[in-house]
C-alpha cells in the first residue's frame, strides 16, 4: 500500500522502529484551516504501479520532458576564466571549446550542453540575467556553434536573489522574511538573499526575468538548484501568503519549480523544454524531473581520497526515488566531487547510461581526454565514454517509450519488486533493476571488481550484448565483468534497439 499525508507542515514517520508491527506518523498543525486537521490518503495496490498511478492522480501527474532530454548531458561545475580558444573561427571559453572540439575529434555524439553557475555577471555569478563575457566571450556565437552540432542548451537557476537581482527584489518587497540586510548570496555568511515564492508579484517578476533570458538565447532547459538551503523556517517567519516558515519550508521546492516551469512554458508552449531540480516535495514532479545533488566521487567534499560509495548511493537513491513518485532521475556521473579513481568514472558512466537521465559533469573535468588519473589522455576511458554515450542515443526510442509511462508515476528505473513482488529474493535486491519494461541491469560499483552474481527474476532473459546467450529466471549465475562492461539482459520476446 501507499501512504501520503496531506499538507506541508513538519512531520515524522516511524517505520516500525518503535513497534515492529506499527507504522506511525505525526505532523504539526499550521495556520490554515486545511492544515489544522490531519488528512492522509491510503493507496491500496497491491501492485506498485497501481499505488503510484493513484498517488500521482491525487498530487499531480509527473512531467515528461521532450525526447532530446534522454540523450546524454555534458557540463562542468565551473568554466574557468582564462585565455580563450577558437571555435568555428570565434574566440570562446577555452573549456567549452575543449569539450566541443574533443567531442568532434573523438566521434562522441552531441546531446545536451549545460552551463552551470557561475556564468552570469555579479554576485555569486548569478547577479543579473546577463552573460559574464569575461568568462564566456561571444556567447551568441558560442551557442550557435553548439546548436549547429545538434546540442540543446541548458543553464542554471534558483531563487537566490544575488547582486542586482537581490537589490531589485528587496526594493519591491519580494524577499523571504528575515533581517532586512543588503542581499548577498553566499553558501556561508550570506544575507537576505532568499526570494519569497508565495508572493504573487514576485512569482510573475522572476518568471518573466527568466523567460526573457531563455527566449533571447534559445535556451531550452534549466537546472534548478538549491531550494532546500537557507530557507527561513521558523514559526515566527511569516511569508506573503500568511503561512509560517514551518509550513513553507517543505513547499518551497514545489513553488520554486512551478515558477521556473512557467517561465520555460511561456517560451516553449509546446512543451519542448526540460526542468531538472535537486529538491522536491509532494507534487514537485508535476513540474520537474530530478537529479541527486552532490553525490561524491571522492571524500571530504573532494579534498579526501577516492570513494566508490557515491556510486553505490546513486544506484540505491534512484530506486528509492522510484517508490516516492519520482519517475525520472539521474546523478552526476563520476560524482559531483570529482572521482579520483578511473574505475569509479567508468562504472558510473555504465550505470548512468541506464538511468532516467544520463548527465556527466561536476567539479573538475569529468573528461576521458583530461583525466585526474594517469594517463590523463586515457584511451580506454575514451572508448568507454564514447561507447555508452553512443549507446544512450541508440536506446533513445526505448527510453522515450518508457518515459511516457512516467506520466502515471511508473518510473523509468524500476526496482525488481515492481516486476514480481511475490519473489522474496527480490525484496532487498538493490544492485539490480529494470530499465524500462524489458531490460534487466546489474551494474558493478566496487573498485577492482571484475565479476558478479546476477539473480534472474521470473521469465527468460537473453544477454543484451550477446543475444545468443539466454538464461532462465529464478536462478543465480556468475559473470565476468571487464571494466568496459555492464551486465544487461533483455526480456525474451522484447524488441529493444540493439547496441
Amino acid at each position: 500500500y501507499g501512504l501520503a499525508v496531506a499538507g506541508t507542515t513538519f512531520g515524522l514517520f516511524d517505520l516500525a522502529k518503535s513497534d515492529a508491527r506499527t507504522v506511525s506518523f505525526r505532523f504539526e498543525t499550521g495556520t490554515t484551516a486545511e492544515s489544522r486537521r490531519l488528512l492522509f490518503h491510503f493507496f491500496v495496490g497491491p501492485e506498485y504501479e497501481t499505488i503510484l498511478d493513484e498517488y500521482t492522480s491525487l498530487v499531480g501527474r509527473p512531467i515528461v520532458p521532450p525526447d532530446w532530454a534522454f540523450l546524454h548531458w555534458r557540463w562542468r561545475d565551473t568554466l574557468d576564466v582564462g585565455p580563450p580558444a577558437l571555435l568555428d573561427g570565434t574566440t570562446v571559453n577555452a573549456e567549452v571549446a575543449d569539450d566541443v572540439l574533443m567531442y568532434d575529434a573523438l566521434g562522441i555524439p552531441p546531446g545536451v550542453y549545460h552551463f552551470d553557475r557561475p556564468v552570469l555577471v555579479g554576485n555569486y555569478g548569478f547577479g543579473q540575467w546577463s552573460w559574464d563575457e569575461t568568462r564566456l566571450p561571444n556567447p551568441t556565437a558560442m551557442l550557435q556553434s553548439l546548436k549547429q552540432r545538434g546540442y540543446h542548451i541548458m543553464t542554471w537557476s534558483g531563487l537566490w536573489m544575488c547582486g542586482n537581482n537581490g537589490l531589485e527584489a528587496a526594493m519591491h518587497g519580494y524577499l523571504a522574511p528575515g533581517p532586512a540586510e543588503t542581499p548577498n548570496c553566499a553558501d556561508i555568511g550570506g544575507t537576505s538573499f532568499i526570494m519569497d515564492p508565495t508572493n504573487p508579484a514576485a512569482q510573475v517578476w522572476w518568471r518573466d526575468e527568466v523567460a526573457a533570458f531563455l527566449a533571447t538565447y534559445g535556451i531550452q532547459g534549466i537546472k534548478l538548484d538549491r531550494g532546500e538551503e537557507h530557507i527561513p523556517s521558523e514559526a515566527t517567519d511569516i511569508y506573503a501568503d500568511g503561512r509560517t516558515g514551518r509550513e513553507v519550508r517543505n513547499d518551497y521546492p514545489t513553488l520554486q519549480a512551478k515558477i521556473h516551469h512557467d517561465a520555460l512554458a511561456s517560451v516553449y508552449p509546446d512543451g519542448d523544454f526540460v526542468l531538472v531540480s535537486r529538491p522536491a516535495y509532494t507534487g514537485t514532479a508535476q513540474y520537474s524531473i530530478f537529479w541527486g545533488g552532490d553525490i561524491p566521487g571522492s571524500e571530504s567534499f573532494g579534498a579526501g581520497p577516492a570513494t566508490d560509495l557515491g556510486l553505490r548511493s546513486a544506484i540505491i537513491s534512484q530506486q528509492r526515488a522510484a517508490f516516492l513518485g519520482v519517475p525520472i532521475w539521474g546523478s552526476d556521473t563520476g560524482g559531483y566531487y570529482q572521482f579520483k579513481d578511473r574505475e569509479v568514472f567508468a562504472r558510473w558512466i555504465e550505470f548512468s547510461a541506464f538511468s532516467g537521465i544520463m548527465e556527466i559533469g561536476g567539479t573538475g573535468t569529468h573528461a576521458p581526454w583530461n583525466m585526474p588519473t594517469t594517463p590523463a589522455f586515457d584511451q580506454e576511458m575514451i572508448d568507454i565514454y564514447r561507447r555508452y554515450t553512443t549507446l544512450r542515443a541508440t536506446l533513445q526510442p526505448y527510453i522515450v517509450a518508457a518515459a511516457r509511462q512516467a506520466a502515471t508515476g511508473l518510473p523509468i528505473v524500476r526496482p525488481l519488486p515492481f516486476l514480481d513482488r511475490h519473489d522474496p529474493k527480490l525484496a532487498d535486491r538493490w544492485d539490480e533493476f529494470l530499465f524500462g519494461p524489458d531490460l534487466l541491469v546489474a551494474p558493478v560499483w566496487k573498485v577492482g571488481e571484475r565479476g558478479r552474481l546476477v539473480y534472474f527474476p521470473k521469465g527468460r532473459w537473453r544477454s543484451y550484448f550477446d543475444r545468443t546467450q539466454s538464461y532462465r529466471g529464478r536462478r543465480t549465475v556468475k559473470f565476468p565483468v571487464p571494466l568496459d562492461t555492464v551486465l544487461v539482459f533483455e526480456r525474451e520476446g522484447a524488441t529493444v534497439p540493439g547496441p
